[in-house]
């Protein structure tokens, strides 16, 4: 079988969405299929290239997501512009992608329309994978929603990372949507004999973009809360790009506050496995997370995981068995949770462990593409209802 994977527009192919779907395809080449890869950016994909059956085509095209807190005319007409723009876009990519003889389009997140139209015009079947929550988790909306929703209703099957996303766009396109979670390669993440709590210091990490929408300046609060409260035997590492207002305010709060030597912030680590390493605690504060990689890869890195109670974070995690949930938007409540975990070290050890084999049972890349694969088989041979 021959897929042809359309990336939501990553500039980096190292965000969630972005490296899910290079998993996915990497394991789909494993199993002798042809995967094409449709990228913006020819950016950290040195391993993917190397691969079997694989093979990428670069061509960038104009991301329609906008922020939700901008309006105006000028905006409007931006994005009317990247808009036909992305047509002639979609034309060279229609050129090119005619003689591969593609047997599926898969659409990775809610960006533009090009790989639907493009799979309309060359009458192939396409999956559309809704990787986000938009409004809720990404604070955005699509410019061209009208003209992209009814292609994401006729799409032969639609996927979401989570229950959460499920809900939500279930309710919006009026159709039955697939749950599939997105798959980690448990090798990439596993640290064998990694033991936790052994030490008086607890380390905490937390990855992703320094954004308002991932919650760092509550975790930095939390940290405050416990310090305040003469528990300083804590350490926390953020590790995300800081080139954003948001970040700005996290630093002041740290400066401001004298807590500069409870806290380190790095622009970038390109080894969060060693990292992972030496901590005891993954932190996931999103506002409202769609999936949560992050925590999946704190768990099976043998890490405690601690999450807020909203979006998928609370199927990743089952309180006090899979993991600590604490109510979003409390830094008090976040801090209650650490300081339970620093409390009862040999608790956290045995729902560590616990959460280490959950996470590889139903979240390993193999089960989530054995779950792909029967969606292509049954759109293939017709056993799929189109709704």
């Amino acid at each position: 079988m021959k897929v042809c994977f359309f990336s939501h527009g990553s500039g980096t192919n190292q965000d969630g969405a972005t490296l899910s779907m290079l998993n996915v395809m990497a394991e789909l080449a494993n199993r002798d299929h042809e995967v094409i890869g449709i990228m913006a950016k020819d950016v950290n994909l040195e391993y993917m290239k190397k691969k079997k059956n694989v093979k990428f085509y670069f061509i960038p095209s104009y991301d329609m997501r906008l922020d939700l807190s901008r309006t105006g005319r000028k905006v409007e007409l931006k994005y009317f512009v990247k808009n036909k723009l992305n047509w002639f876009i979609m034309q060279k990519t229609l050129k090119i992608l005619r003689n591969e003889n593609i047997d599926i389009i898969h659409i990775n997140g809610l960006n533009n329309g090009i790989g639907a139209m493009i799979a309309q015009k060359l009458r192939i079947p396409y999956v559309w994978h809704i990787r986000q929550l938009m409004e809720e988790d990404l604070h955005q909306r699509l410019y061209n929603q009208k003209k992209v929703w009814p292609m994401v209703k006729s799409a032969n099957a639609v996927i979401a990372i989570s229950r959460a996303v499920k809900e939500k766009f279930e309710k919006e396109f009026n159709r039955e949507i697939i749950v599939v979670y997105n798959g980690v390669p448990v090798e990439k993440y596993r640290i064998d004999n990694h033991s936790i709590f052994d030490e008086e210091l607890v380390k905490m990490v937390l990855p992703g973009r320094i954004v308002e929408g991932k919650g760092q300046l509550e975790a930095v609060k939390a940290l405050k809360y416990l310090i305040d409260n003469d528990i300083k035997n804590v350490k926390l590492i953020l590790v995300g790009h800081k080139q954003s207002k948001y970040a700005q305010e996290v630093e002041a709060f740290v400066a401001k506050n004298d807590i500069a030597s409870y806290i380190e912030i790095q622009e970038h680590n390109a080894d969060l496995r060693s990292l992972r390493g030496i901590c005891d605690i993954g932190l996931t504060c999103s506002v409202k997370e769609a999936f949560g990689r992050v925590t999946v890869e704190n768990q099976m890195a043998g890490l405690l995981a601690i999450g807020s109670n909203t979006g998928g974070t609370p199927e990743l995690i089952e309180h006090k068995v899979t993991g600590l949930l604490y109510q979003q938007g409390s830094y008090q409540s976040l801090a209650s949770q650490i300081e339970y975990a620093i409390h009862n070290r040999e608790l956290m050890k045995k729902i560590a462990r616990n959460s280490y084999q959950y996470s590889v049972e139903n979240y390993s890349i193999k089960r989530v593409v054995d779950q792909v694969e029967k969606i292509y088989s049954n759109i293939i041979h017709k056993d799929m209802k189109k709704w």
